[in-house]
């Protein structure tokens, strides 16, 4: 699904979701006519920044299984009603600002992505349903919309950037006319439930061995420091589906989907850590089972890959990645290092 995916098989993907790394906020240009069917509003208001590409030749970019995973993980469904206030445009590099609206007859806060308000405010403005999808509550940023679906009268699509092509139209291509009736049923529903609904089928219940910091207690997490990071990417392109994660000694931090596309303009993710000030980069399989990591991608100074802001960027080098992979072969169950693999953003290795 920018994803970002959590540790141990859980899905934390509001990052991706809300197209944390993106530019600059959708733009849909002319206005699409009153009566616009909601495969014109979603290539409008879904549509991707100018400068975010979308690989249609990955194989696991998107597809429709990919998509009906996402929303079935969304347990908080909160139906807007109205705006009170909002900041809409992005400042600088922040994209993400509190709004007061009324959901589901309640006045509360909550935190939107600019590049999700101009469909948003198109739909309250012609009397659609819109739903926001919550990110999970373990995020660092409380009560925050990972995603946003709109209800015409026959019909459901998803404005943001890039959503058109991640949303729409794969779950349009997985339910067909039955998409919309579908998905109005997944607020409410049960998790079991909402995998029934869009067919998928869970792999195995997985308890991590391992120290998960975003699940752990605060003796855990005492002395540690929280950081928001910033990882950009070639999306890598292979046959099947990895994570970058990082880790500190004491435990791993957030994941995200190494094949996203989101990742060419960064995705934020966050992560712990020590005294030490240094964070390890690891490749996990698709589910990120800690106790098997496939290839060890270095280690960077916090200190060195800090921007003024405060914020953590650093580059992962995927050609390299891909070439370790195509050298992997079954050994002694120690991943592989794959040298310089990453470094602080801007820096030449």
């Amino acid at each position: 699904m920018t994803r970002s995916r959590r540790t141990a098989g859980r899905v934390a993907m509001l990052a991706a979701a809300l197209g944390l790394g993106a530019a600059c906020a959708t733009s849909p240009g002319a206005p699409p006519p009153d009566d616009a069917d909601a495969a014109t509003l979603s290539a409008t208001f879904g549509r991707c920044d100018p400068d975010q590409t979308v690989d249609d030749e990955n194989p696991a970019t998107w597809i429709p299984e990919r998509a009906a995973q996402y929303v079935t993980v969304t347990d908080d469904w909160r139906h807007l009603e109205t705006v009170t206030s909002a900041t809409r445009t992005p400042q600088g590099e922040r994209y993400t600002f509190p709004a007061e609206v009324v959901a589901d007859g309640t006045a509360q806060e909550v935190r939107v992505h600019a590049n999700l308000w101009p469909g948003i405010d198109w739909a309250l403005a012609h009397d659609d349903d819109v739903w926001l999808a919550m990110g999970d509550d373990g995020a660092r940023e409380p009560d925050i919309v990972d995603y946003v679906a709109v209800f015409t009268d026959d019909d459901v699509w998803f404005p943001g950037s890039c959503k058109d092509t991640r949303f729409y139209q794969p779950l349009h291509e997985r339910l067909g006319d039955d998409t919309a009736s579908v998905l109005a049923r997944l607020p409410g529903a049960t998790p079991d439930e909402r995998d029934e609904l869009l067919g998928i089928e869970r792999f195995p219940a997985h308890e991590p061995t391992e120290t998960i910091l975003q699940d752990a207690d605060d003796a855990t997490l005492e002395g540690l420091d929280h950081l928001s990071v910033m990882i950009t990417a070639d999306p890598l392109d292979t046959a099947e589906t990895y994570t970058f994660c990082t880790r500190i000694d004491a435990g791993w931090n957030d994941c995200l989907f190494a094949d996203d596309p989101d990742l060419a303009g960064g995705i934020d993710i966050n992560a712990f850590v020590d005294g030490t000030g240094v964070l390890q980069f690891w490749l996990l399989d698709a589910f990120a089972h800690v106790e098997e990591p496939v290839l060890d991608l270095g280690r960077v100074s916090v200190d060195e890959a800090r921007t003024s802001a405060g914020q953590v960027r650093v580059t992962i080098d995927t050609d390299a990645v891909e070439h370790a992979l195509g050298a992997l072969t079954d050994g002694d169950g120690v991943p592989a290092a794959v040298e310089g693999a990453v470094r602080p953003e801007g820096s030449s290795g």
